[in-house]
C-alpha cells in the first residue's frame, strides 16, 4: 500500500530568534515561523499489517492521503533534522475501512529511531487479535520512496521522516486528562482502575512487559481502556503469583509476588490491593488500626502533632470512609455503617475523660549529690576488688 502524507512542519526558529542570536545581550527577533505542507510518498513495509492477508494477483492497493500536523520536534531547532517526530492527522483517502481516521503518525530519521519503530511494529504484528481490544490498531510500517511521484522531495527547514508507524487514536490518556499524579491515579473510579489492572495483565499474558508504564500510556475511549506507547515493550515469561491477584488483599510483599512490573502498577494505580498502610494526619498507619482504632490515631495525633482534637477525630473518620470508598466500594454496609457512626462517634471521643501525663520533674541538687556520692562508692568497691 502507497501512504502519502501532507506532512505540515514550520519553517523557522521555535524561539522567534536566529541562530546563536539567544546568546546575545540584545537579541532581535527573527523571523516568524512559517506553516509548510509537504507532500510525501511512503510504500509499505513487506511485514506491514495495513496489507490485506490474501492479496490477489497483480492487484493495485489504493493509495491512502493523509494529512499530518508536527506535534512533537523534541526541542530541536530548524538547523538540525529531528531524530523523533510525532504527528497527528486524519485520513482523507483511500480504503472505506480506514477513510477518515484520526491517526498518530510515529516517525523517525536516524537509525536507531527507525529501528525501534521496526520493533514496535513487530510487537504490533504479533498483538494482531489484540488491536482494537487491548492496544491500538496499526496501520503498518512505512518507508519513504526513493523517488515519490509528488515533488519536492526535500524543502529546506523541514524534518520529513525516512520510516512511519501509523496507529489509530483511540482517545485521551489519563495524563490528558489530569491524572498524573499517584494521589489522582488512587481516586479514580475503581472499575476503571480494575480495567487498567486486567488490561496489564493481559500484556503480561500475551508474553510482554511494557516498559514505561504510567498515566500516559493509558488510553480511554469510552468505557475502554487501551495501552499505547509499546516502544520500550520486552518480552516477558511472567511468574507473578496467582493467588495473590484477588480483590481485597492487603498489598503483598514484592519478593513474594515475582513479577515487578505487576506489583508497580498494581500498587501505583491503587488497583486490585488494598494497601497496607496509609499516611493521616502526617503519621504512617496499618490499614487495620484506620479501620478498626481510629481513636487511636486520633489520641497520637494530638500527642505528636498538637492537633485540635476534634480536627483530629474529623481527619482520621473522613480518611477511613476515603479508605473504604476507594479500595473497597463494594462493601457498602461497612461505608454506610462508618458513615451513620460519624458523629456517635465524635461526640464519645470529645466527651471522653483525659488522663494526663505526669508532670516532668527536675532533678534536685540534692539528688544530684546523692547520685555522685553512690557512683563513687561503687567505683571503690569495684577497684578494691
Amino acid at each position: 500500500m502507497d501512504f502519502v502524507i501532507g506532512f505540515t512542519t514550520y519553517v523557522g526558529n521555535p524561539s522567534g530568534l536566529r541562530k546563536y542570536e539567544h546568546v546575545m545581550q540584545s537579541a532581535q527577533p527573527g523571523p516568524r515561523r512559517l506553516q509548510r505542507r509537504q507532500w510525501v510518498g511512503f510504500t509499505s513495509d513487506s511485514d506491514s499489517t495495513s496489507l490485506p492477508d490474501n492479496p490477489a494477483p497483480n492487484t493495485t492497493l489504493p493509495t491512502t492521503l493523509c494529512i499530518g500536523e508536527e506535534i512533537d520536534r523534541r526541542g530541536v531547532d530548524p538547523w538540525t533534522p529531528s531524530s523523533s517526530l510525532l504527528f497527528r492527522g486524519r485520513i482523507t483517502a483511500g480504503p472505506e475501512n480506514i477513510r477518515g481516521l484520526q491517526v498518530w503518525i510515529k516517525a523517525g530519521r536516524t537509525p536507531e529511531r527507525i529501528d525501534s519503530l521496526r520493533r514496535e511494529a513487530q510487537v504490533y504484528d504479533s498483538l494482531k487479535d489484540q488491536q482494537d481490544v487491548l492496544v491500538p490498531r496499526s496501520l503498518g510500517l512505512f518507508h519513504r520512496k526513493e523517488r515519490a511521484s509528488h515533488p519536492i522531495p526535500k524543502v529546506s527547514g523541514t524534518h520529513i521522516p525516512y520510516t512511519i508507524l501509523v496507529l489509530v487514536d483511540v482517545g485521551p490518556t489519563l495524563s490528558d486528562t489530569g491524572h498524573a499524579a499517584r494521589s489522582a491515579l488512587h481516586h479514580l473510579d475503581y472499575l476503571l482502575r480494575d480495567r487498567i489492572a486486567d488490561a496489564v495483565l493481559a500484556l503480561h499474558n500475551c508474553g510482554y512487559k511494557h516498559g514505561q508504564f504510567s498515566a500516559s500510556a493509558v488510553a480511554m475511549n469510552g468505557q475502554r481502556v487501551f495501552i499505547i506507547k509499546l516502544g520500550k515493550v520486552a518480552e516477558h515469561r511472567c511468574k507473578r503469583n496467582e493467588a495473590l491477584v484477588r480483590c481485597a488483599l492487603r498489598t503483598p510483599c514484592e519478593q513474594d509476588f515475582h513479577c515487578e512490573e505487576l506489583w508497580s502498577i498494581f500498587t501505583t494505580f491503587g488497583a486490585v490491593w488494598a494497601p497496607a498502610n496509609v499516611e493521616v494526619c502526617g503519621g504512617r498507619w496499618s490499614s487495620e488500626e484506620l479501620l478498626h482504632d481510629p481513636l487511636l490515631i486520633a489520641n497520637e495525633s494530638v500527642r505528636r502533632s498538637r492537633m485540635r482534637e476534634e480536627d483530629a477525630i474529623n481527619a482520621v473518620l473522613t480518611a477511613r470512609e476515603d479508605y473504604l470508598a476507594c479500595y473497597m466500594p463494594w462493601d457498602e454496609t461497612s461505608l454506610a455503617f462508618v458513615k451513620d457512626t460519624r458523629s456517635e462517634v465524635i461526640e464519645r471521643y470529645l466527651c471522653a475523660p483525659r488522663i494526663d501525663p505526669p508532670p516532668r520533674q527536675l532533678p534536685s541538687i540534692i539528688d544530684v549529690q546523692d547520685a555522685d556520692d553512690e557512683g563513687s562508692s561503687d567505683a571503690s568497691t569495684v577497684g578494691s576488688l
